[in-house]
């Protein structure tokens, strides 16, 4: 939300330079204060949040005692190894051969796909339709906001019913009838009918977050749950090559081929989450 006003003002900025160019500078420099910031004010767990420049600390003792022997009684296997504590090259090895996370990581690669595309293409879709590049950024918003919107009430669903699979599974709803709409337009029609429908589109349940949860649980152990959160990251930008291929150039008279083939992956993706949600159960082995 706040990048769509920010390009806004920054792109008709009077100057020498083009208006993308301090764009990138803002935001880069935003993204660098945030990252530098991380650093003082993350600490390395909730028993070492005392230091040079925070004294007194988050927690007092008893405070940290209660939150150490909840989060072990929650889940015992966090007990296992402690977070400086470096995984050895037959560690990871073992922790990449647990098949029971694969279909996790299948899912982390294919369940974007549907609704990536018109995330991806959106401003130029909006310039296209005839809007100017002020319009665009700016219409953009009614998406960001929804999606911000559908982020926190999937996430609550998911938490409140206890399933990861069926707030897995919104996103595929969420994306079916309106991909079956936008398969329909043409060129005739009318450019606040596209507008609506593409904007219900990238304003999509985004549950990516709900599936790193999933993949969580599911690790089992510290030394599984280390390899798999970054492989299932991995497979997901895999994924995001994939979507922004997509549409291609032949496509920007008709986008009747890669909508058909959204709307196939919708299914594929809704099998793939009962395939995973299917998957024989975790058994401790070898210590993952």
């Amino acid at each position: 939300m706040v990048s769509a006003f920010l390009a806004t003002g920054l792109l008709l900025v009077p100057s020498g330079h083009a208006g993308w160019r301090y764009l990138f500078l803002v935001e880069g420099l935003i993204t660098l204060s945030i990252g530098i910031a991380s650093t003082f004010l993350m600490p390395p767990g909730p028993t070492q949040t005392k230091a040079w420049f925070r004294p007194r600390g988050w927690f007092t003792e008893r405070e940290e005692i209660i939150m150490v022997n909840r989060v072990l009684r929650d889940d015992h296997s966090k007990s296992d190894m402690h977070n400086r504590q470096g995984l050895t090259p037959l560690m990871m090895w073992r922790s990449i051969c647990d098949w029971r996370m694969w279909p996790l990581y299948i899912l982390g690669i294919m369940h974007m796909i549907p609704v990536g595309p018109p995330q991806t293409y959106l401003t130029l879709t909006l310039r296209n339709l005839g809007f100017t590049t002020t319009q665009s950024n700016l219409l953009t918003l009614p998406s960001t906001t929804l999606g911000l919107l559908n982020l926190l009430i999937t996430s609550y669903f998911s938490e409140r019913i206890h399933s990861r699979v069926l707030g897995s599974v919104v996103l595929q709803i969420w994306a079916l009838p309106l991909l079956i709409a936008l398969r329909s337009f043409g060129l005739t029609t009318n450019q606040w009918d596209y507008y609506v429908v593409v904007t219900l589109i990238t304003g999509f349940p985004y549950v990516h977050p709900i599936q790193v949860a999933w993949a969580s649980r599911n690790s089992g152990s510290v030394k599984t749950r280390t390899i798999s959160a970054s492989l299932y990251n991995m497979f997901v930008q895999a994924g995001a090559i994939v979507w922004v291929n997509i549409y291609r150039t032949n496509d920007a008279v008709s986008d009747v081929q890669p909508v058909r083939l959204q709307l196939e992956l919708i299914f594929c993706n809704s099998h793939s989450v009962r395939v995973t949600f299917h998957r024989p159960p975790f058994v401790h082995a070898n210590g993952l």
